[in-house]
């Protein structure tokens, strides 16, 4: 076989072929798995729905990392979530959504409820965790930070957005 001005034998061109297929299964691997060991839970995602409550729609998120804070914040939210767990109607409820990111893990938990006036409303926690650091939890600053932003792009990028 020949490849420009280089004459390869088809032997060695299998060869690389091969090396060069189990290299990247190798590296796919490494990458893929390497914050496996964080996880509490290794057949479940970095987020997981812990309980589900079929009348009022609610989702209850497991933070399945195996830190402290993560523990404590479970524990947090199962405690929220027992104010929902009666819930006949999808107007009070309980759910969120994640992101994994690279190394970023983000999840908002959404809060619906009717206030006073009979209206709904909603309120939304947000927790950012960061899996090169052994799972932590990052501040708001240090997410700002992370990215190069300040309260002000944030700002304009939201209203932007609205």
């Amino acid at each position: 076989m020949k490849f420009g001005p280089v004459e390869v034998s088809k032997k060695l061109f299998i060869t690389m072929i091969v090396v060069l297929t189990i290299g990247a299964t190798i590296v796919k691997k490494i990458y893929v798995n390497r914050y496996e060991r964080l996880k509490v839970n290794k057949n479940q995602d970095f987020i997981y729905t812990r309980e589900e409550y079929k009348e009022s729609k609610s989702y209850v998120p497991y933070i399945n990392l195996n830190t402290s804070f993560a523990k404590e914040l479970n524990s947090k939210i199962k405690e929220l979530a027992r104010t929902y767990e009666d819930s006949d109607t999808s107007n009070q409820s309980i759910s969120y959504r994640y992101n994994v990111n690279a190394n970023i893990v983000s999840v908002v938990i959404i809060l619906k409820s009717i206030n006073d006036k009979d209206e709904l409303d909603f309120d939304f926690i947000t927790y950012v965790f960061d899996l090169d650091n052994k799972g932590k939890a990052l501040t708001d600053e240090e997410i700002l930070s992370k990215y190069s932003l300040d309260e002000d792009n944030v700002r304009k990028t939201n209203e932007r957005k609205i």
